[in-house]
């Protein structure tokens, strides 16, 4: 299990080290700076994909979110103290280039939002090892969908502007076409399979209707996708 349990909390304040003078310092030279300087354009695909694993983690452990949080080589993305493996895919309405001049003439429509939901080799740490065959190993999907599509108005930060869809793991291998190479779902797929989306403050009661509502194994999986042992409520 690829728990971030050993992954030391970093506040911010910690100054990058030159190697030269001691009393040597940089104007910007702390890791909140980097922070700042790296992770300011929050509705960037790349970094927007990691703002809907932390908004999940936030809804579900909201005095802690970082125990839910797992190591980057992880086969899922967030895990809960109880063993409840969680997928988090995000997409959005706009994209951050739809800011720049010559698309804002163009007035391109806003996108219909995908996400991909492929199966993978499972990484076993304990082995150091892919499982020969792919699954999808995670208990349930959270889709976040940023929904804003005024460019003007794009606000990551703003949970209003953000809705979720929540499903069980099982529904993806019942529905999504498995000789699809690289299956991506959309709108339309939510919508025929009656998955309706949630606000921020309704996500952590649909994931435990979901819990509820599921016959999932909450132990540990080995290197093969198979359970240890019986099934655990």
């Amino acid at each position: 299990m690829s728990r971030s349990d050993d992954i030391p909390r970093l506040c911010g304040d910690e100054p990058f080290k030159t190697g030269g003078n001691p009393g040597q310092s940089l104007k910007f030279g702390t890791v909140r700076d980097f922070w700042s300087w790296s992770s300011s354009e929050l509705s960037d695909n790349t970094l927007r994909g990691v703002l809907g694993e932390y908004y999940v983690a936030l809804a579900l452990s909201p005095d802690d979110p970082f125990e839910l949080r797992m190591k980057a080589w992880s086969s899922w993305d967030l895990q809960t103290p109880g063993g409840l493996r969680i997928e988090v895919k995000t997409s959005g309405r706009r994209q951050s280039w739809d800011k720049n001049p010559g698309r804002r003439r163009k007035k391109r429509s806003p996108y219909s939002p995908k996400w991909g939901v492929s199966k993978s080799k499972v990484y076993c740490e304990d082995h150091d090892e892919y499982s020969k065959s792919k699954c999808r190993p995670a208990h349930l999907y959270v889709l976040c969908m940023h929904t804003q599509t005024d460019v003007d108005k794009i606000d990551a930060r703003d949970l209003t502007q953000w809705k979720f869809y929540v499903l069980a793991t099982k529904v993806l291998n019942e529905k999504v076409n498995q000789s699809t190479k690289d299956p991506k779902i959309g709108l339309r797929f939510l919508q025929q399979n009656d998955i309706h989306p949630v606000c921020f403050d309704q996500l952590e009661r649909r994931i435990q209707q979901i819990v509820n509502e599921s016959d999932f194994d909450l132990r540990q999986i080995d290197c093969w996708c198979e359970p240890k042992s019986a099934s655990s409520r």
